[in-house]
């Protein structure tokens, strides 16, 4: 009996997930018919691109000149869709871009923003209060805290007379150029990737919705590609990566962390031919140079003010918030008696992947670009960019580098020990985290509701201090996974263990939960830096 064997090559992976992801654009843009009516032709013509290139990748034809054609029609997919959503909401999602372009705009009229209050810019881009970056004291940051490539991207549209919307319109071709690079960077077999992380809806709504970090993505993904080929021969490789690192982080500090495990990486990467640690303080010489230089003007001008910006995170004392592990006393009560040991426990993770990476490097090469994510998912402010932004530049980095060496001499016992060391000390933390209860108990028992929408404008809070010290928190609300700006409380100071009834007041319209929505209230203590809240209120069932 004669089997019938599977042809040699049955599929295109790349065509047949292009065209379901062009299948998805059409689909997803389809409703926007209703906002402009021509996008109607533009969903048919994805929709039937997306099924022509399914079928051709089916059959299995890998003709190469299918590739501009598919891109393209990714370029008009994408740039409809963020179209749309402008039209649909014209104003700023994030209080970061108000800032950059306001900054890039103040630069433009030769002002250093750095020294400047941009909270002016807050309601000329008309952003939501409740997306405003606030202090545990109830303030909110308008200072510029981003280092200077930040505004620099957003100056050219600005020059030549485009105000409105400048801002998303230079990160929406940041985002197309970074799909771009990561596409043709990638091996030929694996580029259907960049088509998904174009199509995946968290990154491109982060990128229409504020979320600056696209201005980094470019830079990086020139830096991630074959960066274990630095110093090797002439030209480019001795210089583009970290002249491309060092205007990534220029960026923002989010591509800070990357450096610590860069850094150790090019050591070890170099440790048999003995250049290891010439190699990489070469590479920190030319980023820091480049770092310098982006940045220079500003550090000559005012160097303090410069320096307060750049390290604003560290030195404000901002609310936790995120989808890291502090959700555990966010939303499960659980510890919150001393945020500072969230961001101690970040240090220990840092720590432990430094010495993994050390101890195991052939194993954990490919995770130098992903790590920092694991690390900032124990800080207490830890979102979703944080852990997401930083998956591309490890996948790309993972699949054009070649294969570690076997570099390290130390025993298995001295690396058993130290890693050892390291899990007790994390265990001890994240033991205190969990054990170290919040100072207030507060049981929500009332709530007052206005307007046509049934607002909650008011709400009665019983507060216990259980503490022996005198407590004076600042109240706020956590409503659709959001905070609101800080209420007004009836009462700011709480003697040691009493139990007093607190009226809080909403601050704003936008501040004011539906009466069909879900809270929680948080009450934030500085000294020590604390959070308190109450159990999920269902406010409908409140009001009853």
């Amino acid at each position: 009996m004669k089997v019938n064997q599977l042809p040699p090559d049955p599929m295109d992976l790349n065509l047949l997930l292009s065209g379901l992801f062009l299948l998805l654009w059409g689909i997803r843009i389809w409703p926007d018919a209703m906002i402009v009516s021509f996008y109607g032709l533009i969903s048919l013509l994805l929709s039937a691109a997306g099924l022509l290139f399914f079928g051709m990748g089916l059959i299995g034809t890998r003709r190469r000149s299918y590739r501009i054609p598919i891109l393209v029609l990714y370029g008009i997919a994408f740039m409809a869709w963020a179209a749309a959503r402008v039209l649909l909401s014209p104003s700023y999602g994030t209080d970061e871009i108000s800032y950059d372009q306001w900054a890039a705009q103040l630069l433009l009229h030769g002002h250093n923003p750095y020294t400047q209050n941009l909270a002016w810019a807050l309601s000329h881009f008309h952003v939501p209060q409740t997306f405003y970056t606030y202090t545990i004291s109830g303030q909110f940051i308008h200072q510029l805290s981003y280092p200077a490539m930040a505004i620099y991207p957003y100056l050219p549209l600005m020059f030549f007379g485009v105000v409105n919307q400048s801002a998303i319109a230079t990160d929406m071709i940041f985002w197309i150029i970074s799909i771009l690079l990561f596409y043709f960077l990638l091996p030929q077999s694996y580029r259907w990737i960049a088509l998904l992380f174009g199509t995946l809806n968290f990154y491109n709504v982060y990128v229409l919705g504020g979320v600056t970090d696209v201005l980094f993505f470019p830079f990086l993904f020139v830096a991630a590609y074959r960066w274990d080929h630095f110093d090797q021969g002439s030209g480019y490789w001795r210089w583009g990566p970290p002249i491309a690192f060092g205007l990534a982080a220029s960026v923002k500090q989010t591509v800070w962390f990357i450096a610590p495990f860069l850094f150790l990486a090019l050591i070890l990467e170099n440790r048999n031919n003995h250049r290891g640690w010439k190699t990489a303080l070469r590479y920190t010489a030319i980023a820091v140079a480049t770092f310098a230089l982006v940045n220079g003007p500003f550090m000559v001008e005012n160097f303090m003010a410069w320096m307060h910006g750049l390290l604003l995170p560290l030195t404000q004392l901002t609310i936790p918030a995120g989808q890291g592990f502090i959700g555990l006393s966010l939303f499960e009560q659980i510890g919150g008696g001393s945020l500072a040991l969230f961001n101690d426990l970040g240090v220990i993770v840092l720590l432990a992947g430094l010495c993994s990476l050390f101890f195991y490097y052939k194993a954990l090469k490919p995770l130098i670009f992903f790590m920092p994510s694991v690390v900032l998912f124990w800080a207490s402010r830890s979102f979703a960019s944080y852990l997401l932004d930083l998956l591309p530049f490890a996948i790309l980095s993972a699949l054009t580098t070649k294969q570690a060496m076997n570099t390290n001499s130390l025993s298995p016992k001295w690396q058993k020990s130290v890693l050892a060391g390291l899990a007790v000390i994390f265990g001890l933390v994240l033991s205190l985290i969990i054990l170290q209860p919040s100072p207030l108990n507060l049981a929500v028992t009332h709530i007052h509701v206005v307007g046509e929408r049934k607002a909650v404008n008011q709400i009665v809070v019983l507060v216990t201090n259980k503490t022996n010290r005198l407590v004076q928190p600042h109240f706020t609300l956590t409503t659709n996974g959001r905070t609101t700006s800080f209420w007004t409380a009836s009462r700011t100071s709480l003697p040691p263990h009493h139990t007093v009834k607190v009226i809080l007041l909403a601050p704003n319209e936008a501040s004011m939960p539906p009466l069909d929505s879900n809270f929680i209230v948080d009450a934030f203590t500085t000294h020590p830096e604390t959070l308190s809240t109450s159990a999920l209120c269902h406010a409908w069932m409140i009001n009853q």
